[in-house]
């Protein structure tokens, strides 16, 4: 039975390298192009990924923007993102509570089901479904009182700390990535010189 790697061998035949270069597809070497078709050719040099590049410009622009702000644009940015982080918590909150009450309504009516008793593992089982489903509101109200006590300018200099992580982390993997595709670049000039020299 052919796999996927073999399917065309067995259907056409291929020569030696073009067996390799298509089984090269499952290495780490090729590991973008794991759902690509297998007709498409492994194109000569792998290019850099430039995703951490645009999030780190992103991040440094927007960093940039929060360090320049005055005293007074700090602190309107900081009440403005304040009232957002409460209104999502309110609004999670409302969900939870709304969640648990369909929870608590299905548990009652399970609770009043007179089940055969063959079947009370499957009324047991519905019990401990929704008992682990059950929302503790506990943190998320403790959230909104810890959101509601912080200053305004404390959520400018959280943002700020955070766009200087974003910074830091998009480097490092910006490098790691550059690190990756030049070595994967270099794999794949060995192994065509390799098969440039197979006389198989």
């Amino acid at each position: 039975m052919p796999t996927y790697y073999t399917s065309k061998l067995m259907e056409k035949g291929q020569t030696f390298s073009e067996f390799v270069m298509l089984c090269a597809r499952a290495m780490g070497i090729c590991i973008d192009m794991r759902e690509s078709s297998l007709e498409e050719p492994i194109p000569e040099k792998f290019e850099v990924n430039t995703h951490d590049l645009k999030r780190l410009k992103s991040a440094k622009k927007e960093l940039k923007i929060l360090e320049n702000m005055n005293t007074e644009k700090k602190l309107i940015y900081g009440k403005n993102l304040k009232k957002k982080a409460i209104k999502s918590y309110e609004k999670y909150i409302k969900q939870e509570a709304d969640e648990n009450k369909r929870l608590t309504d299905m548990e009652n009516s399970v609770n009043l089901w007179e089940s055969p008793p063959e079947l009370k593992g499957l009324k047991d089982f519905m019990l401990q479904q929704i008992d682990i489903s059950k929302h503790d509101s506990y943190y998320s109200n403790k959230e909104v009182r810890k959101r509601m006590s912080q200053s305004d300018i404390s959520y400018h200099k959280n943002t700020v700390e955070q766009k200087k992580w974003n910074v830091d982390y998009h480097t490092k993997e910006h490098e790691k990535e550059v690190t990756r595709v030049t070595k994967r670049n270099e794999l794949f000039k060995q192994l065509r010189e390799s098969l440039s020299k197979c006389q198989l």
